[in-house]
């Protein structure tokens, strides 16, 4: 019961994740933030958190799946 508990807190991390990154790469592309002009980072830094990310969540999610 406990693994099966671990497993779905990992899984709900890896697409916590995912979403991240995809919410950094749509910040990168749009004209507007959502955030305050104080925390905004430019483009050329959240493109690549942003693709780092999906990239890294959505294998560890495949790699979690294989693993089942």
């Amino acid at each position: 019961m406990v693994e099966l508990i671990t497993l779905v807190f990992e899984f709900a991390l890896m697409v916590m994740l995912l979403f991240l990154g995809f919410d950094f790469m749509v910040e990168s592309f749009s004209e507007e933030s959502f955030f305050p002009d104080e925390l905004v980072l430019p483009a050329t830094v959240t493109r690549p958190i942003g693709v780092v990310l999906s990239i890294g969540a959505a294998l560890a999610i495949v790699w979690q799946l294989i693993h089942l």
